[in-house]
């Protein structure tokens, strides 16, 4: 670069005395450039960055690489080691090493760790090659596989004074607290009379914890569902609409309309509204229901009982939502009325499709608080609601309690009976 320097006066151009002077130096004229190049910027001529600037950048970039790895070893060692104390045994440093050393590395893991990677190799040689294992591990290479026979053909309840006893029997000599440590290794246990040990007692004296999830047990609207038949007969209701009964003691009663029950099941079923399933096919599948006695539970138990089905129940619940998300979690299936998972249906969420069997149908009536005058009773209801008895569908039916209209001009509630399903 100084002879470039020096002989600039003497060529038209610094790239002539580059090419002119790379031929007698024995490099390429690009090569020589890039020389000078630097050297201009070494000497303040060019800016950039100088040779000491550009190598203190290369080991800044190393550095932060090596802390990386090293940060991302860390994480992973303390996920691997979270149950083990202060420092991990061997077999598991081994282990941890065995199952990152393809993407990390052997050194930079036992460097993290503080581990000396010669144990490492010694123990890696002895993988590969079983005669350098200790003999303590020879040994119980070979004694393993008969503790492990003698537990299992003595319906794996002995325990370790037993399987000992045993394997002197059989001519093996072998000291208790082997055979002990060896069941401990292979996690064998033998029968234990009475009842487990307790290392927790509660005390009842203690303060119960916080509430950290701020929960809520209070529930949306109150629940009709069994309290309607009293309410009429008392005078209380003026006029109710009940599900599922046809007919009920001192009371008159009209029905409105029929409404179907319908599987409900996660989309992976792929179930269709044109192929009616039968209570023998749900049964096969883990079913979601009410709490009994919930009308709806015992409809599709009866009718589960009439056609000598018995449903796997996996869980129960009586709120609505719920029973729709532990369907689409694919949880299990669950059985609904068509009004109420028509909107998901419409838009693809769930699969759903028609019960078929007898007593899969539930009638809705309309009850007046006094038997006589039940056409002009419903006409008040039907003034009061707004609605035309045939006009009324299971999605109408939506209300809990509405005002109805009684004689004289005295109010009186009209309640309609839908239990969550």
């Amino acid at each position: 670069m100084r002879v470039v320097f020096d002989a600039k006066d003497q060529y038209p151009s610094q790239w002539a005395a580059i090419e002119s002077i790379a031929g007698k130096i024995g490099c390429t004229a690009e090569t020589l450039r890039k020389w000078v190049r630097q050297g201009e910027r070494d000497s303040g001529v060019r800016p950039g960055a100088t040779t000491a600037e550009q190598q203190r950048i290369k080991e800044l970039e190393r550095e932060v690489r090596e802390l990386r790895k090293t940060n991302e070893i860390l994480k992973l060692a303390s996920a691997y080691f979270g149950p083990g104390g202060a420092r991990p045994p061997p077999q598991e440093v081994n282990a941890f090493v065995d199952e990152h050393r393809a993407r990390l590395g052997v050194e930079p893991i036992c460097r993290a760790l503080q581990v000396a990677p010669s144990a490492y190799r010694r123990h890696a040689a002895r993988q590969r090659d079983p005669a350098l294992r200790p003999a303590r591990a020879q040994h119980d290479a070979c004694l393993m596989p008969l503790v492990q026979r003698v537990y299992d053909a003595n319906l794996r309840v002995y325990g370790a004074d037993k399987v000992w006893r045993q394997l002197a029997r059989e001519g093996v000599e072998v000291a208790r607290c082997t055979v002990e440590r060896l069941m401990r290794r292979l996690g064998l246990q033998g029968a234990r009379r009475g009842k487990g040990v307790r290392t927790t007692v509660p005390d009842a004296r203690a303060a119960c914890p916080l509430d950290r999830v701020n929960r809520h047990f209070k529930a949306q609207r109150p629940n009709h569902a069994g309290h309607l038949q009293d309410w009429l007969q008392a005078g209380d209701v003026e006029v109710a609409l009940i599900y599922g009964q046809k007919e009920i003691p001192a009371l008159q009663v009209k029905a409105v309309l029929e409404e179907s029950l319908w599987v409900v099941a996660p989309p992976s079923a792929r179930l269709s509204r044109k192929r009616p399933l039968q209570l023998a096919r749900v049964a096969r599948e883990p079913f979601i229901l009410p709490a009994a006695p919930q009308g709806l539970r015992a409809a599709i138990e009866h009718a589960a009982t009439a056609a000598s089905v018995t449903l796997q129940v996996f869980a129960e619940t009586n709120a609505l939502n719920v029973q729709k998300e532990l369907v689409a979690q694919d949880h299990g299936w669950t059985s609904l009325p068509a009004v109420r998972v028509s909107p998901e249906v419409e838009r693809g969420l769930p699969s759903a499709a028609p019960l078929a069997g007898a007593g899969l149908r539930r009638t809705i009536v309309i009850v007046p608080h006094q038997p006589p005058g039940l056409r002009a009773r419903a006409l008040r209801v039907r003034h009061a609601t707004g609605l035309r008895e045939d006009e009324l569908r299971p999605g109408e039916v939506a209300g809990c309690a509405l005002a109805g209209v009684a004689p004289h001009g005295r109010r009186r509630p009209m309640a309609i009976d839908c239990p969550a399903p």
